[in-house]
C-alpha cells in the first residue's frame, strides 16, 4: 500500500485466505470478492478520512494461493491449494484425476456463501471457447456428478475410440459436432444409431431421417 501526500510511506500488506487485511492505524478490512481496482477505492476512502491531504494506492507483489474443494467423482477428494488464476479445467487435474463415470457437462461450483453455478465444460474442451472455464474463487467447491449418458460417434473426422458425454437436449448434429463433424466422404442423409434397450439388454438400431 503505497501512502502519497502529506504522509508518504509504503506499508507491507498481507492478504489472509478469508480476504481480510490489516491496514495499521485504520484496522481490518474485508476485501473478499473485491478486484483490485473496486479494493483501491475503498481503502483509499478510508485513507482519506485517516490521513488529511494523503492518497493511497494499491500494488499486487505476490498473488497468494487459492483453497479449492473438489468432491463427487474425483479419485481422491479434498481440499487443495491452487494458483490464484486457478480456472475449472485446470482444478481438474488436482485429485488423481476424474472417475470413468464423471460428467464434464454437469459440474457444479459452490461458493462459500452458498450461491451455486452449473457449468458444462464441453463448450471450452470440444470448442474452445473459455466462457464456461470460469476462474474459481478462494473458498469455492468444485462439484463432479456422475452420469452414465455417453455414446460413441463413428464416421466422422474423429473417428478413433471416443465417447462422448450427451444431455436429452443435444440434437444428433450435436454429437457429430462433437466428434469433429463429418468426413469429406460421409453421407449426411445415410445415419444409424445404435440404442441399448436397458431392459431387455439388447441392442436395436433405427435409421436417422
Amino acid at each position: 500500500l503505497f501512502l502519497i501526500g502529506n504522509n508518504e510511506k509504503k506499508i507491507p500488506l498481507r492478504i489472509d485466505l478469508a480476504g481480510n487485511v490489516a491496514i495499521p492505524e485504520i484496522g481490518d478490512i474485508s476485501l473478499v470478492n473485491r478486484t483490485l481496482n473496486e479494493a483501491n477505492k475503498l481503502i483509499n476512502s478510508l485513507v482519506e478520512n485517516a490521513y488529511i491531504g494523503t492518497q493511497s494506492y494499491l500494488s499486487v507483489i505476490k498473488p497468494s494461493l487459492k483453497k479449492i474443494s473438489i468432491v463427487g467423482e474425483i479419485q481422491n477428494p479434498g481440499t487443495y491449494l491452487m494458483n490464484p488464476f486457478v480456472t475449472v479445467s485446470e482444478a481438474l487435474k488436482f485429485g488423481g484425476g476424474l472417475k470413468e463415470q464423471a460428467s464434464l457437462r454437469e459440474l457444479k461450483i459452490i461458493s462459500v456463501d452458498g450461491d451455486s453455478k452449473e457449468i458444462d465444460l464441453y463448450e471450452f474442451l470440444v470448442y474452445g471457447e473459455r466462457k464456461n472455464d470460469v476462474n474459481l474463487k478462494n473458498g469455492d467447491t468444485l462439484v463432479i456428478s456422475s452420469t452414465n449418458k455417453f455414446v460413441k460417434v463413428n464416421g466422422t473426422n474423429r473417428d478413433e475410440e471416443y465417447y462422448y458425454e450427451y444431455k436429452n437436449t443435444d440434437t444428433y448434429e450435436s454429437l457429430i459436432n462433437f466428434a469433429g463433424g463429418f468426413k469429406t466422404d460421409s453421407n449426411p442423409n445415410l445415419i444409424n444409431v445404435d440404442y441399448v434397450n436397458s431392459s431387455a439388454k439388447e441392442i436395436n438400431t433405427k435409421k436417422v431421417e
